[in-house]
């Protein structure tokens, strides 16, 4: 998702019973609510840091007590990577703005989803109106397989990386 929905996570927007973020309107670009099927490693990870919670945020500024910044982000991805550079799967260097635009491409084209699954897992509006008026699920089972498998995608590239 965007980078300030990411940071505004705050714990009461998650489910793990679900599996599920759920991001209120207010906080979505398209002013609806946005329901996330969490990979089963996404859900380890928060679970883990639900345990050391300091904050109301999920992502939170320890020195202001409010969420992480888009500046905050950026620098823990470069300390993560500081002895080398991150990369997508074209060689380009990823960025927070990035990772939107990188998981599309890859979901395009590394594997059998559908394009209304990929553009759903963005939050993306349907232009075609009759698509749009008569699409009333949110295809959570396609979508939770999508993350899932983007996850594993992710975990293997960066136990590659650690090599």
């Amino acid at each position: 998702n965007r980078t300030s929905e990411v940071l505004g996570a705050t714990w009461d927007e998650l489910n793990l019973e679900e599996g599920v973020w759920s991001i209120p309107a207010r906080r979505m670009k398209g002013r609806e609510r946005h329901t996330i099927p969490l990979s089963k490693q996404s859900q380890e990870l928060i679970k883990r840091l639900y345990q050391i919670r300091v904050s109301p945020f999920v992502f939170p500024n320890l020195s202001s007590g409010k969420s992480l910044s888009q500046a905050g982000m950026s620098s823990v991805i470069k300390r993560i990577f500081k002895d080398k550079e991150w990369r997508d799967i074209y060689g380009r260097p990823i960025t927070v703005h990035g990772f939107r635009g990188t998981f599309r491409t890859w979901a395009a084209e590394k594997t059998d989803a559908d394009w209304l699954t990929g553009e759903m897992a963005l939050a993306h509006k349907i232009k075609d109106k009759a698509a749009s008026t008569y699409l009333k699920g949110e295809l959570m089972e396609k979508r939770r397989r999508l993350n899932q498998s983007y996850s594993d995608f992710a975990l293997d590239i960066q136990q590659d990386n650690s090599k």
